[in-house]
């Protein structure tokens, strides 16, 4: 669970994002797990058509389509999620 830094200087909220991202970075890489950096969801989108060109809407939508199998809630974080992993396992195989 996060401490509360809501009283605290916004350094602390600082130093405490950048551990969580450094850890969220090196943890799956000491586990040689792929790792994908992304910026925003627009950059998501382009290195998605650039992994699979033109599949890349027919992916897209196969992931849409999943809710019926994996159930609710199926937003637009894991379909964003479960696009980046796709990428990801792309990249290593």
């Amino acid at each position: 669970m996060c401490p509360p830094f809501g009283d605290q200087p916004s350094r602390l909220r600082t130093v405490y994002s950048a551990a969580m991202k450094t850890s969220a970075e090196e943890g799956p890489l000491s586990l040689q797990v792929g790792v994908l950096h992304l910026g925003l969801l627009q950059e998501l989108n382009e290195r998605a058509n650039a992994t699979f060109g033109k599949a890349a809407a027919g992916v897209r939508q196969r992931i849409s389509d999943l809710r019926s199998t994996v159930g609710s809630p199926w937003t637009q974080d894991e379909k964003t999620a479960a696009l980046a992993g796709l990428m990801v396992c792309d990249k290593t195989h």
